[in-house]
């Protein structure tokens, strides 16, 4: 089976892998899946490409109808627990399977969405004629993205491998947040992996340091530290750890999800948004880019660490306490972890010899 996901229709390859990743799911090794997805994965993405210009070319402006308060329509979670998962995962199939048919005001109801434009059945068949490669590769990225995080957030030596494919992370990279794969292998492939951290702590004239392993989010990395860095938070009269059972689901030693949430009154910011003359966050002289939008106030709870510019190797952050100037809010991080098999955790945590804080690492 595992031979047949290269297959040169990137929807047949499609299935294939979707029940690969299924088998995965209840207990298959994940490495031979997972280093067979990776070139067909790559080409359909570079062939799916296309359409964003070729719907440019032949369809027309459509804003979203179902969008969520940003206006933007969310992809479905790759890793909820769904005891229909395996019939939902068999719906998916050719082109027609993206359709939403919506009267766009022209007697027509469309059958595409690309980046904001809409394709008529007619227009679809006329970029087929064109390129069917593309037209193919862009209806199965509907499925690419389920069996390659099954089997890649389970075996993280094939998921470093795939993180240092320049190649594919470009592919996806030019696709953004236009499908519900890219999204998520965005997401995936931004998970740290033996990544050294440095915190400074401004109103403690502190830095500490601690290297994180298959965190993905912000959220999940502040909860871990609740308790790795509870000295420090304490001292700034900070939110205390969180319980064990917000750890367990944060470091996947737990369920994906449970009730309630952390309170965290203690904020990180990224590094380029301390006043260097405090080193304290100050608003309006660093623009920050997430799923969710920009901004220059701080980082928000859906930043990646893994996307913070390293440097000399380090990511710095800069962690302020509910007494500082500038942190607005208590913000409750719910109890949840993007990947349901990519375990996390943090480790080395040591205070840095005493030097300035501010802006460097010591």
């Amino acid at each position: 089976m595992i031979g047949h996901v290269d297959d040169e229709h990137p929807q047949v390859g499609a299935h294939i892998a979707l029940a690969g990743g299924a088998l995965v799911e209840h207990g298959a090794s994940p490495t031979e899946l997972g280093r067979a997805l990776v070139a067909p994965l790559e080409r359909a993405l570079v062939d799916a490409a296309r359409m964003v210009a070729y719907a440019k070319q032949y369809g027309h402006e459509h804003a979203h109808e179902h969008a969520d308060d940003d206006g933007d329509v969310p992809p479905d979670d790759p890793d909820v627990p769904d005891d229909d998962e395996d019939d939902e995962a068999g719906d998916h199939g050719e082109a027609g399977d993206h359709r939403h048919e919506h009267d766009h005001g022209e007697g027509h109801a469309h059958a595409l969405e690309i980046g904001g434009w809409a394709l008529t059945d007619e227009q679809l068949e006329t970029i087929a004629a064109r390129d069917v490669a593309a037209v193919r590769a862009w209806a199965s990225l509907e499925m690419w993205y389920r069996p390659a995080v099954a089997a890649w957030s389970r075996d993280l030596s094939v998921l470093r491998e795939v993180q240092a494919r320049s190649t594919l992370r470009a592919a996806i990279d030019a696709l953004a947040g236009e499908t519900a794969t890219t999204h998520w292998l965005s997401v995936l492939l931004a998970a740290v992996a033996s990544a050294p951290f440095v915190v400074l702590v401004p109103e403690l004239e502190e830095a500490w340091a601690f290297t994180a392993d298959g965190v993905v989010d912000m959220g999940q990395l502040t909860v871990l530290l609740s308790k790795a860095l509870a000295d420090p938070l304490a001292r700034l009269g900070a939110s205390g750890p969180a319980t064990e059972a917000e750890l367990d689901v944060m470091s996947g030693a737990g369920p994906q999800s449970s009730d309630g949430g952390y309170s965290s009154s203690f904020a990180f910011y990224p590094i380029e948004a301390a006043d260097p003359t405090t080193g304290l966050p100050r608003d309006g002289i660093y623009e920050w880019t997430a799923p969710g939008g920009t901004g220059t106030h701080s980082l928000p709870g859906d930043f990646l660490p893994g996307t913070i510019a390293p440097r000399d190797g380090v990511r710095q952050l800069v962690m302020v306490g509910p007494k500082a100037p500038g942190l607005r809010f208590v913000r409750i991080i719910s109890s949840s972890r993007m990947f349901d098999a990519l375990g996390a955790r943090i480790s080395d945590v040591r205070k840095l010899p005493s030097s300035s804080p501010r802006g460097a690492v010591p």
